[in-house]
C-alpha cells in the first residue's frame, strides 16, 4: 500500500509518509504530495520525533498542534511553519515490533475527525498483513538460497571424493579422511581442497561441478588399503 493510496482512503488531509525498514535496517519512505516529502526531510535533519515515537513504542502517537508541541524541540514549529498544523503517526507492527510506519498530516490543528482516525487504524490493520507477507516471503527466499548453496557444496566435495575414490581404490570413508588431512596439511577450508582434488582431472576446474564423471564406467569395489599404500598412489597420480 502507496503513500497515495493511503492518502485517497483518509480524504482530505496535507500529504501521507509511509516509512519502513528491512532487514538490513535501511529505511526507504514514499510521500503522497510534496508538502508531505518536505516534512519527512524535516523530521530526518531534526532528528526525534513523532515516526520514531510511533516506531519505538509501537503506538498511534498523535500531534493536534505542532506549532505549540515541544517534545521533539523544533520539529513541531519548522513543520508547522511548512503548512502542517497537527498530525498521526500510527507504526505498523509485525513479527513483535513496529517495522513500518506512516505519518498523516493535516493543514489545520485538531485536523483528523473520528472517521480518519478510524480509517487510519484499519489501513494500519491492513498494513500488518501485507509487510507480515513480504517478510515471509523474503525470508523464505533466503532459505531457499541457503538450501541450494548447501547442495552445491554436498555435490561439489561428493565429486572431489568419487575422484579419491577411484583414484586410490579406497572406500568413502577412506576418501573423505583422505580430504580432511589435505585440507589440514595445505592449511585451507575443505571446500578449497575438494575444489583442488576436482581441478588435478585435466579439462576440469575447481569450479566444474558437472556431472561430466557420473558417465564413467561404475567404479570397483573398494578395497582396504593401508595408509602408505594410499599416500604413495596419491603422490604418483596428483594432488
Amino acid at each position: 500500500m502507496t503513500a497515495a493510496s493511503i492518502h485517497q482512503r483518509l480524504g482530505d488531509v496535507a500529504g501521507v509518509v509511509v516509512s519502513a525498514a528491512d532487514r538490513a535496517g535501511r529505511v526507504t519512505s514514499g510521500s503522497s504530495t510534496a508538502l508531505a516529502a518536505r516534512l519527512s526531510r524535516v523530521q530526518v535533519t531534526t532528528g526525534p520525533g513523532p515516526r520514531l515515537a510511533a516506531l519505538e513504542r509501537g503506538e498511534t502517537v498523535y500531534v493536534p498542534d505542532l506549532a505549540s508541541d515541544d517534545r521533539w524541540g523544533a520539529y513541531g514549529p519548522k513543520v508547522a511553519a511548512l503548512g502542517a498544523a497537527s498530525s498521526i503517526s500510527v507504526p505498523v507492527v509485525a513479527h513483535d515490533g513496529a517495522t513500518a510506519v506512516f505519518e498523516v498530516y493535516a493543514g489545520r490543528t485538531d485536523g483528523f475527525d473520528e472517521d480518519q482516525r478510524r480509517a487510519a487504524a484499519v489501513v494500519a490493520h491492513e498494513l500488518v498483513s501485507s509487510y507480515t507477507l513480504a517478510l515471509d516471503v523474503g525470508r523464505q527466499a533466503v532459505d531457499l538460497d541457503d538450501l541450494h548453496a548447501a547442495i552445491e557444496r554436498r555435490r561439489h566435495l561428493d565429486l572431489a571424493l568419487g575422484i579419491l575414490m577411484q583414484r586410490a581404490q579406497v572406500s568413502k570413508a577412506t576418501a573423505t579422511a583422505l580430504l580432511r588431512t589435505q585440507s589440514q596439511q595445505r592449511d585451507v577450508p575443505l571446500l578449497t581442497a575438494a575444489a583442488q582434488v576436482i581441478a588435478s582431472i585435466p579439462g576440469t576446474t575447481g569450479q566444474d561441478t558437472t556431472a561430466r564423471f557420473r558417465s564413467r564406467a561404475p567404479l570397483p569395489p573398494p578395497r582396504r588399503a593401508q595408509p602408505a599404500d594410499v599416500d604413495d598412489r596419491l603422490r604418483s597420480e596428483g594432488p
